[in-house]
């Protein structure tokens, strides 16, 4: 199995410090993960994520602590399409992280409703969460 990430399949991070609402993250098939707003505990995890984002290692190691590792959800067990552009180009491609290199060309339309490929920090998912907590 191809991986971008070092990260384990099904583990499962808290943060060190929490926050509200309470935010967990799983490590999908890939090494993207899932970021799931709830405990980290089994049932968050049987839902689907909030959304998928690689997330970087070291921001990962600082701000959270692994506890533990739980079965993928269906969601998870499958790779994410991630949408990709070159800078400069007006080409947009979905890709997954099974196959960096098979980039398909895409309309706008779907780049616009797929997660960039990009590498995310703590500070990005929790802004993240709190946009949507707004929305509600």
């Amino acid at each position: 199995m191809f991986k971008v990430t070092k990260l384990n399949p099904g583990d499962v991070y808290e943060l060190k410090v929490g926050s509200d609402p309470e935010v967990s993250i799983q490590v999908g098939r890939g090494g993207d993960c899932g970021i799931f707003v709830g405990k980290c505990d089994a049932r968050t995890f049987q839902g689907s994520p909030s959304f998928r984002v690689l997330v970087n290692e070291k921001d990962l190691r600082k701000y959270w602590k692994k506890v533990g590792n739980y079965e993928l959800g269906n969601d998870l067990q499958h790779y994410a399409y991630y949408g990709d552009a070159d800078i400069g180009s007006d080409v947009r491609y979905r890709v997954t992280l099974q196959d960096l290199d098979a980039r398909v060309p895409i309309q706008d339309a779907e780049f616009q409703n797929l997660e960039r490929l990009s590498v995310w920090e703590t500070a990005h998912i929790l802004a993240r969460i709190a946009k949507a907590k707004k929305w509600f």
